[in-house]
């Protein structure tokens, strides 16, 4: 056995306590996924806040007319937009990853910052074969806890739901611009019933001017 330095053994401890966390991470979002999942099987009646936004914003949507593309776009969409703890759930499926980037970052400064004379050393093998046994934890927990199935069986449900969502009531505007048309057959009628009556009036009134001017000249020739 070779003697370990104190700074050595703390980098040990950390690379560990980042395999700690990872599984941990990943433990708390499968257990939100799966209640997720679960909510997400009665969209009618889900408590969930997020949820029930996603199917009011869609329901009024079509309703306005303002939802027209298809339904899995606007799921994915605001799926994407869902937090947890503050951060995106697809965030939450990759958490594994990013921490053995972190990983490998940290075992790589450490080889940059320490000397030439580490470079070699017993501990500069054992750090990276810790670092290796880290990442390599990770991918496993990573590949047991799949939270992107999860959430494809999340926007499943979504969509099924939405999907079957029953007919939206007609827009207002439809009902006030019904009475249009019925409004322009009152004027026209109006319009044809008036133009004989104004053709009869103009027609008396020539016949009473050529009375009048027949009598006033048989008088005065007379």
């Amino acid at each position: 056995m070779f003697d370990l330095n104190p700074g050595f053994e703390m980098s040990v401890y950390i690379l560990w306590g980042m395999g700690a966390l990872g599984l941990v991470l990943k433990l708390m979002a499968n257990i939100h996924m799966k209640r997720m999942i679960k909510a997400s099987g009665n969209m009618a009646t889900t408590k969930r806040r997020a949820l029930r936004i996603m199917r009011l914003k869609y329901i009024n949507g079509k309703s306005l007319g303002i939802n027209t593309g298809s339904s899995a776009s606007f799921v994915d969409k605001n799926v994407r937009s869902m937090r947890y703890l503050g951060f995106p759930l697809y965030v939450w499926r990759r958490t594994g990853l990013l921490l053995s980037l972190g990983i490998a970052g940290m075992v790589s400064g450490a080889f940059l910052y320490n000397d030439v004379s580490w470079r070699g050393s017993p501990e500069m093998v054992e750090l990276i074969a810790n670092g290796i046994c880290v990442c390599a934890f990770l991918m496993i927990v990573e590949n047991i806890f799949l939270i992107n199935n999860k959430l494809e069986i999340l926007k499943a449900n979504i969509r099924d739901y939405l999907d079957n969502v029953p007919g939206c009531p007609k827009n207002t505007v439809d009902i006030i611009t019904k009475p249009e048309p019925v409004l322009k057959d009152v004027q026209a009628d109006n319009v044809i019933d008036a133009t004989p009556h104004i053709k009869s009036v103009s027609e008396d009134d020539t016949e009473s001017d050529e009375a009048v001017l027949n009598s006033f000249l048989k008088e005065f020739f007379s």
